[in-house]
């Protein structure tokens, strides 16, 4: 007879995505974002200050005396610890104000003669003549000499390695010298030198000619400030509030300008506009603004600026939005309006405009628009409006502001300006220009001018951002229209605060940083499961987004989207609107897009990893002061939700040692940690609302768990999701009423709460981690009613992945109500461990836990299996190396944490094999041959390119008591050598399906694909897909045989030319018969771009999906500007052959007869590294989809199954 063994892949899958979608399973693939792909060599962002210079600028405030590079501040400062002739840098996310005579600072330097930069002489110490005095310019100015230097660093360190690395104090020897970005082509080992940039691309060389070889924003590199002995000398000084002296806002403006644009900060190319006002005699212009110097690279010389700024006087209105539309005629190259004649002393600078350097009546002269004619498309357009407040005598403009073409005020009303009085159309305007921008007339042709009209190349829409800044806010002026410009103009944290020079520079360092940044997503959607009918998927698709910074934290966002399907069965991922939320050209969200749960005072929330979605839920349906419930596992023995394990100020169980800071700072951290915009970071003018932000679930996927509650059309769905800031966050995703759609609660791992001030104060250049692995859940509905009731439980579990080497379990059975069960610790023994078991050969806890039953005793046992994890000692290796954690796999109880059984090494495992030496952090593929519920195969490969297959005996698990005695298991493969070239490493599963052969003999069918997550960008390995025979079909093999591909050995066919569909008859037989006898096939990836698989495969109905991904190659770029993430193929091919079945490049060869190599995959609109393919069955069709690029998966049927039998 016929016994129902497996239901395969369309069930299965869709169910699993209740549980979780693998993702990507990563290392340091954030340098993708953070090394030359990020566009070292990008077009520098264009800065436009508008300062204030209206007459309360003249008034005095308490600040620290300026820095006067002529004084010397040791004595003053009394300490006696810096050199002044050495260089100094700040440790990891410091700042200058905390600068001591401590050994924490004075240790942190280098002598001045490993400088190479030049930047960072000129920056500290000035121009200097023979006998070391100041060398002053024309006017009589110190040129450079500001003390310090922002900007990204480098030290070259010698034998062995001969590389360029982070900056290392102890590396004090001559030859490891210091290079900065800001000297970026400007020389090599000398000023003549045709090898003028750093080569971070070969190892021992130096510099090299060619300027993409400088990889910037990576590993090798540290964002950091240098500065001298007697600037620290300084700042110790001032340090003391007891030294401060009244000084004029102007004078702290006109000396912050001038620090940061003599040599403080670095990259950027930066202009100058002020406030017009009548002259010294009561005459003169009062109205809008002039363009005092135009927009060019910082490095360029300004000393007749500085000269120039130094006479200005204090005087005159505040005409806000008059200037900020001078501003916007000279983006466009436009006719000056306000910075020409007009009677007053005021005219633009000559530098500013094409043909004449002397306006005339009539305005028959054209500003030089900075926008580039060769990158208009991607250069990036900001002003700073820095104001002491709010605007004066500031209407004139209006109807020219209201005139620019689609114009609409901030409430929609189309050629208007909102509200009344002075000023009214400042923020109108800044939601314009960032929005809808505005034509340019683009500088290609300076010098030929038409007087009549706009003439030359034209840009159309290009966008600007307006930051503003509200300059000694203590004053009491109104900020309301400041504020609202720059939130308009450049979204939360458009509004900035200064009360001093620093704060004023610590802006612009801010602004010049945050343009870096880029939203995107990793994550495969997380797909719930329609409890009212487990053939299919909801409709329901649900994104994590993050947006890299080059911060601790990063902004992050979980957000819900529908998938629809058109008559022909083509999908299409929507928003709440039902609009389309993709971009066809991107792949990426549309920025018109408005995701569920986004309000429409959000919207659109589009790209826009802050806006909208669950982050902006987060205080829904409650007070600030109770509604978000915060738990930590603080007091054992005590619920999790009792007061106990609150995250709330009153809590005396976090203690000072616990959160690491005392006193004010602790309470308002953890004001912070529970939601509280303690820090006033949407710049609204409070600090007490809430703070809408999440961090980043950077690999984690969310779980998904439906508890019914008799809604068919908008049920119960709870999603938990991680954060790398520490969080396990639970959302209501249901959206029905306002009090739907929320956060139920938070959990905070008491490990991670140290870990909380880093993301605070968020001033470290490195990536903090948290909880970053998967989410996943155990779901017992006893009766399979599709209700979680009395009897039923839902327990979910998370790692860290780099977070840690932790396990957390909560029973969510209540999700509001959760309750703590036990922590899995890595690296520890029994005891540490409570009892649940030796697990210290788990290393850092990459591998999700698969939820699955097995039969011990008579008893039906919920087990979770994993890999023991990832050796950091991964991350450096260029060929492969034995490990010394993370060696094996664990079969857990799932409902206890007790450890039941491990393979490993080492003779305390509880099946040894000595040739698992390599760490595993995949997820463990299992499979349920006999469709009995119980877990029969486990597969999963290792850091070594094995592949290891675990048996499970639960026949005979009916009598037997002894775990050990139902699981054999070995190496079933041996994909890579001891080589460079064949360093194959498995950081994902592989997926599994029954097939058949030509001879009609059945087999398991094991797809994998290799490929190093922990540098993505590498190219010196020859990466594959493997498809490897396996059997027995059921139970287990009598040996365990390793299938071997080495220079040796070659135990699977070699497919990649696709023989057997483009070759002649005699070729293809030839092939067919060589592949009928190997154990299965491969196909390399192409290895001189990189190419490598990055993501679980995907196998349907007979066929294999699986995406690769290409790296940018820095040699090769043609696009000067924006982030270069590389891009993605999504492979499509016959998983029992290897040949193409699409016809997927139509532009070779458009023959849907004759298939080729090239029709295997197609390329992937969205850039970066892709998600791994998901199978998704709505009611209404079926789509196969990449993150959130969707195709029809053809003929299948929401209630289509497919069934292995066993023959008895």
């Amino acid at each position: 007879m016929k016994n129902l063994i497996k239901q395969v892949r369309i069930v299965s899958n869709a169910m699993m995505l209740t549980i979780f979608v693998a993702i990507p399973a990563v290392a340091e693939d954030i340098e993708i974002y953070q090394n030359s792909n990020l566009g070292a060599n990008s077009i520098q962002p264009n800065i436009l200050f508008v300062l204030d210079t209206s007459g309360s600028m003249d008034d005095e405030i308490e600040t620290q005396i300026l820095y006067d590079p002529e004084t010397d501040y040791s004595a003053l400062s009394g300490c006696s610890a810096f050199n002044v002739d050495d260089i100094y840098y700040l440790p990891d996310g410091d700042s200058l104000t905390n600068v001591d005579c401590s050994n924490t600072y004075t240790a942190n330097d280098f002598d001045i003669s490993q400088n190479r930069c030049d930047a960072l002489n000129y920056s500290l110490f000035g121009l200097r003549n023979a006998d070391g005095t100041f060398l002053l310019d024309a006017f009589g100015n110190i040129q450079g000499a500001g003390g310090f230097l922002q900007s990204r660093f480098t030290q070259w360190e010698g034998s062995p390695k001969n590389i360029w690395d982070n900056l290392d104090k102890n590396n004090q020897a001559s030859e490891n010298i210091i290079e900065c970005l800001a000297d970026d082509g400007e020389h090599g080992v000398d000023a003549v030198s045709a090898a003028k940039w750093i080569d971070t691309i070969n190892s021992g060389v130096q510099y090299s000619t060619n300027s993409l070889t400088a990889a910037w924003a990576g590993e090798m590199s540290d964002n950091t400030i240098f500065y001298s002995g007697n600037y620290a000398h300084y700042l110790a000084f001032v340090s003391d509030a007891s030294n401060n002296v009244d000084v004029k806002k102007i004078d702290i403006m006109r000396n912050t300008i001038i620090s940061i644009m003599d040599g403080g900060v670095s990259n950027v190319d930066v202009g100058l506009m002020k406030f017009n006002a009548p002259n010294t005699d009561g005459n003169g212009w009062n109205r809008g603004g002039t363009v005092m110097h135009p927009i060019v690279d910082i490095k360029l010389p300004r000393n007749d600026l500085f000269a120039t700024m130094k006479s200005w006087d204090a005087n005159g209105g505040t005409p806000l939005s008059e200037s900020m539309y001078e501003a916007v005629r000279y983006f466009q190259g436009n006719t000056p309006y306000y910075g020409g004649p007009g009677g007053g002393p005021y005219s633009a600078s000559g530098d500013a405009i094409e043909g004449s350097t002397t306006l005339t009546d009539g305005g028959t002269s054209y500003y030089k628009s900075p926008v580039s004619f060769e990158s208009a498309e991607c250069e990036r357009q900001f002003i700073i409006l820095l104001s002491d407040g709010a605007p004066t005598v500031d209407n004139e403009a209006d109807d020219e502001i209201v005139a620019l073409p689609d114009f609409e005020s901030t409430d929609g009303v189309a050629d208007a300006c909102v509200g009344s009085g002075s000023g009214r159309c400042l923020d109108d305007l800044t939601k314009h220009l960032t929005e809808k921008g505005v034509d340019v007339r683009l500088n290609d042709n300076p010098g030929s001018v038409n007087a009549a009209s706009l003439t030359g190349s034209t840009a159309e829409d290009v966008k600007i951002s307006t930051y503003t800044v509200g300059f000694d806010t203590s004053s009491g002026f109104d900020q309301t229209l400041l504020r609202s410009a720059g939130e308009e103009g450049a979204g939360p944290g458009g509004y900035r605060t200064a009360n001093n020079a620093s704060d004023l520079l610590q802006v612009f360092i801010d602004i010049v940083e945050e343009i870096k940044e880029i939203d995107t997503t990793f994550a495969s959607p997380a797909v719930s499961v329609n409890a009212f009918n487990r053939t299919t998927n909801r409709n329901d698709l649900y994104f994590t987004l993050f947006k890299p910074s080059n911060r601790p934290h990063w902004d992050g966002n979980f957000k819900r989207f529908k998938l629809q399907f058109d008559a022909t069965g083509v999908p299409e991922i929507v928003d709440q609107n039902n609009n389309a939320a993709i971009d066809a050209t991107t792949g990426f969200f549309d920025e018109n897009a408005q995701s569920f749960w986004t309000a429409d005072a959000d919207a659109p929330d589009g790209s826009n990893t802050e806006l909208g979605g669950a982050a902006s839920r987060l205080f829904a349906g409650g007070t600030l002061s109770d509604s978000r419930k915060i738990y930590s596992n603080l007091v054992s023995g005590s619920a999790l939700t009792a007061s106990v394990n609150r995250v709330e100020e009153n809590n005396a169980n976090l203690t000072d040692a616990i959160m690491g800071v005392t006193g004010t700072d602790k309470t308002n951290l953890i004001m912070w940690a529970r939601g509280i915009d303690i820090n006033d970071d949407d710049s609204d003018g409070s600090t007490t609302d809430a703070r809408r932000e999440m961090g980043d679930p950077l690999h984690s996927q969310p779980a998904l768990v439906e508890y019914f509650d008799g809604d068919t059309t908008d049920p119960a769905v709870a999603a938990f999701v991680a954060t790398n800031d520490g969080y396990l966050h639970a959302f209501d995703t249901r959206t029905a009423t306002s009090s739907n759609a929320r956060e139920l609660f938070a959990f905070i791992p008491k490990e991670l709460l140290p870990g909380l001030n880093t993301i605070y104060t968020n001033t470290s250049s490195s990536k903090q981690y948290g909880l970053d692995g998967n989410v996943t859940a155990y779901v017992n509905d006893v009766d399979k009613d599709g209700v979680i009731e009395t009897g039923d439980r839902v327990i979910i579990y998370v790692g860290m992945r780099r977070g840690g080497q932790n396990y957390y379990a909560l029973d969510v059975t209540n999700p509001t109500t959760p309750v703590y069960l036990w922590t899995i610790y890595g690296g520890q023994d029994n005891t540490v461990n409570g009892g649940l078991g030796d697990y210290s050969e788990l290393a850092q806890s990459w591998s999700t836990p698969q939820v699955k039953t097995i039969r011990l005793n008579g008893a039906d046992v919920p087990v979770l299996i994993f890999g023991a994890g990832f050796d950091v000692d991964q991350d450096n290796a260029t060929t492969r190396v034995a490990d010394d954690e993370g060696r094996g796999i664990f079969i857990v109880n799932a409902i206890s944490g007790e450890l039941l059984w491990r393979m490993g090494p080492d003779a305390a495992a509880d099946l040894q094999d000595a040739n698992m030496i390599y760490s595993i952090p995949s997820d463990v593929a299992a499979a349920d041959a006999k469709g009995d519920g119980y877990v029969d195969h486990l597969y999963v490969g290792d850091m070594g390119g094995q592949m290891w297959r675990v048996d499970i005996n639960n026949t005979l698990g009916e009598t037997e008591t002894n775990i050990d005695n139902i699981i054999t298991a070995g190496r079933v493969a041996d994909l890579a050598d001891d080589d460079a070239i064949s360093h194959r490493r498995f950081f994902y599963p592989p997926d599994i399906a029954l097939l058949k052969d030509i001879n009609d003999n059945s087999y398991l069918s094991v797809l994998i694909t290799s490929g190093s997550r922990v540098h993505p960008i590498n190219k010196d390995v020859q990466d594959r897909a493997f498809m490897l025979r396996d059997l027995p079909v059921f139970g287990a093999p009598s040996t365990y045989e390793t299938k071997l591909v080495n220079s040796t050995t070659q135990d699977l066919f070699d497919t990649t030319d696709n023989a057997i569909g483009e070759g002649t008859n005699a070729e293809r037989a030839a092939a067919l018969a060589g592949m009928q006898s190997k154990d299965g096939w491969y196909i390399n990836f192409d290895a001189s771009v990189g190419e490598k698989g990055l993501t679980k495969p995907l196998i349907f109905q007979g066929e294999a999906f699986f995406a690769t991904f290409v790296p940018t190659d820095p040699l090769l770029i043609t696009d000067s500007c924006g982030p270069r993430e590389g891009s993605g193929f999504l492979y499509h091919i016959n998983l029992g052959n290897g040949t193409p079945v699409e016809n997927y490049d139509t532009i070779v060869d458009n023959d849907i007869d004759n298939l080729t190599s090239e029709d295997r995959k197609k390329t992937l609109v969205r850039a970066g590294i892709p998600a791994a393919p998901t199978l998704v069955i709505p009611a209404d069709g079926a789509a196969v989809c990449v993150g959130t690029e969707c195709d029809k998966a053809e003929g299948v049927g929401s209630h289509v199954r497919v069934y292995w039998y066993e023959e008895e």
